[in-house]
């Protein structure tokens, strides 16, 4: 299956636009044009899980809002929708094939297994942290391009969530942490009066949280999106105008519901894998053995094709989904020999560790794969 494109748009899923995408709106922002750079200051806010249909049915309640006044449009995200990889892309101004994280799930040729490198643990102990046993995972992550570039040309702060760490520390730009939305926006506002900041980033979570607990379109995420937007203007909107500020609004992907299968070291498909598979669950990259192609081609098309596009990592990276059409040769291995990406709403997920096989908490929603929900997210200018 060599013409990707084609086969996504055939299942009603969207190809990624990395020339009108939230990587390119804050590489616009450090570069200083575009459209949301008619101001020379910018506080650049990504809610984790805002879709831009989650938007569009929030303006129905907040009609008369000053977001319902807002320039709103309509960008892509890059591709696999996993935040680790988006926000990697924001951060450092290369598209998913250049800095190979995938999601959540990473392969590493160095460590020789599948780790979780924002948590910096291997995903087969998920107990296990990497720095206890001597091993840096520093060098997986790239140098942090756009924050460099902002931090010396315009000046940076950063607004993150207690408990979110950056896999960078950079002491060219100023960090504070938040707790909850309350003193998030007081914080925000504190930093625009400071005037010392040319670019701030403030990273929420909470809306992305609401989603793959109750599910994307349930009340509980309408509400907590009514909220945030409601308190921003009332607590910080007026001093970002007041200082001098554009406001810019984005997200890192959105949500869709799902349906589930279950696989582990005992299923079938493992028998033509040389390991665990990797990414997201809509995404999942692997290595199928060496003399093994056609038979598991055959099979995962026969066991799998309803739910998923199969497709040679190779020509994935050529058709562009990962943006730039060639991978970096130092990551190339962390795209595997094999992709499948999800059709509808399937899933697919491995069972790495014993915790795994224990029924949990019931998840709602997901994101990572290529559907409209997932991909398309809302870029509103204040």
């Amino acid at each position: 299956m060599e013409n990707l494109k084609s086969v996504v748009s055939e299942n009603g899923l969207v190809f990624p636009d990395y020339n009108n995408s939230n990587l390119s709106v804050f590489s616009d922002i450090v570069n200083g044009k575009g459209k949301t750079a008619n101001k020379d200051n910018t506080v650049f806010m990504v809610v984790d899980g805002m879709g831009y249909n989650l938007i569009k049915n929030l303006l129905v309640d907040m009609s008369g809002s000053a977001l319902s006044k807002a320039q709103i449009s309509k960008v892509s995200t890059v591709f696999p929708s996993s935040t680790i990889t988006v926000l990697t892309s924001i951060e450092t101004g290369l598209t998913p094939s250049m800095h190979g994280l995938v999601g959540w799930n990473v392969y590493s040729r160095d460590i020789g297994s599948v780790i979780m490198p924002y948590r910096e643990s291997l995903t087969l102990s998920t107990s296990m942290r990497l720095s206890h046993a001597g091993i840096d995972i520093k060098g997986m992550f790239p140098e942090p391009k756009l924050f460099i570039k902002a931090a010396k040309n315009q000046g940076l702060a950063l607004l993150l969530e207690k408990g979110v760490r950056m896999p960078y520390q950079g002491t060219e730009w100023k960090e504070e942490s938040y707790t909850m939305q309350s003193d998030m926006l007081i914080k925000l506002r504190d930093i625009v009066k400071e005037e010392k900041h040319g670019v701030v980033y403030v990273y929420y979570s909470v809306i992305d949280s609401l989603e793959h607990a109750y599910g994307p379109h349930s009340d509980v995420v309408r509400n907590g999106l009514a909220l945030l937007f409601t308190e921003l203007e009332k607590v910080a909107l007026p001093a970002i105008q007041k200082h001098g500020y554009n406001l810019v609004i984005t997200a890192d992907h959105g949500q869709t519901r799902f349906k589930e299968t279950k696989i582990n070291s005992r299923s079938t498909i493992m028998n033509y894998l040389t390991g665990p598979p990797w990414g997201d669950k809509r995404c999942i990259f692997f290595n199928v053995a060496s003399g093994k192609e056609d038979d598991a081609e055959k099979y995962i098309s026969k066991r799998y094709g309803d739910d998923f596009i199969l497709i040679k990592s190779e020509s994935a990276i050529a058709s562009g989904v990962f943006g730039s059409k060639r991978a970096a040769e130092s990551i190339r291995y962390r795209f595997g020999t094999h992709i499948m990406i999800a059709k509808g709403n399937a899933a697919l997920k491995y069972e790495y560790v014993k915790e795994d096989l224990k029924p949990g908490k019931k998840t709602s929603g997901t994101h990572s794969g290529l559907s409209k929900d997932e991909m398309e997210v809302p870029l509103i200018v204040y």
